[in-house]
């Protein structure tokens, strides 16, 4: 009897734990495909390149979502906060990384891919940057970070994740 209840317990603190993303904020469904998982993937063009990894989570009651990126082989890591901004009425974010940079902007979906906008700040000047993350017909996660440079988005850099459970 006493091992039943410690496994029921441990059950029920595990589902308590790790929210569905059903468990979203109307306003931050858009979130939804990506929440819960783990992603493992490398730049796309880059022989060798190191490994990165994203993981977004459920926090707060469903109230926002939590990203985050490493990449181990860098000592890089970075977390972002998205939430329901009530006075701009949109998905605003606020990201820091251990490499002094922050970030803050909107969330929005176009076709399909949901877009992240802001202006970005740190070590190495100011820069406004445009991530599109979508998961493609093979259950893979693709992500396209631009900047805005000269009056243009330019391509910064492109990755490709696999789930990694």
């Amino acid at each position: 009897m006493f091992l039943r209840c410690q496994i029921a317990s441990v059950v029920l603190l595990a589902s308590l734990a790790v929210p569905a993303a059903a468990e979203l904020d109307e306003q931050l469904q858009i979130l939804a495909p990506l929440v819960g998982e783990r992603w493992v993937g490398h730049f796309r063009n880059v022989e060798n390149g190191p490994q990165l990894i994203f993981h977004w989570e459920v926090i707060l009651d469903g109230h926002a979502v939590r990203g985050l990126r490493l990449v181990p082989d860098r000592e890089f890591r970075g977390e972002s906060t998205y939430y329901w901004d009530e006075r701009k009425q949109k998905v605003a974010y606020l990201s820091l990384t251990n490499n002094g940079y922050v970030s803050h902007g909107t969330v929005v979906v176009e076709d399909d891919r949901i877009i992240v906008v802001g202006d970005q700040s740190g070590p190495g000047g100011e820069q406004k940057v445009r991530a599109a993350f979508w998961v493609d017909v093979e259950g893979r996660l693709n992500n396209q970070l631009h900047t805005w440079e000269n009056g243009n988005w330019e391509p910064a850099h492109t990755t490709l994740f696999e789930r990694n459970r």
